[in-house]
């Protein structure tokens, strides 16, 4: 089975232009590793817009990152979904809020 990535812009998530494909993958593990090193980075880019802003809580950055950031989702070729990115997101902003 083969997986792909495409990522949607949260700000714009109604859009269809605003939907791209990002990779494609035949391991699901390598799929998920390039979705999570896009949500680390850019859960890291909410903490530092939230930082600007005064004192950082992981309401505010999931807030941001979920008005604002791309979120990747795998899905297998027939577009099923095989990640739940929006999960990893919401376990991830905790861990890099304390980092």
């Amino acid at each position: 089975m083969s997986y792909r990535v495409v990522v949607v812009d949260l700000f714009h998530a109604h859009d269809e232009d605003e939907v791209w494909p990002s990779a494609n993958f035949t391991a699901l593990g390598d799929a998920v590793a390039f979705a999570q090193r896009k949500i680390d980075s850019e859960i890291a880019h909410a903490i530092e817009e939230e930082r600007q802003a005064g004192p950082v809580t992981r309401e505010a950055v999931l807030k941001r990152f979920f008005s604002f950031g791309e979120l990747p989702l795998v899905m297998t070729t027939d577009y099923n979904m095989a990640f739940d990115s929006r999960a990893y997101a919401t376990e991830r902003a905790h861990a890099l809020i304390r980092k």
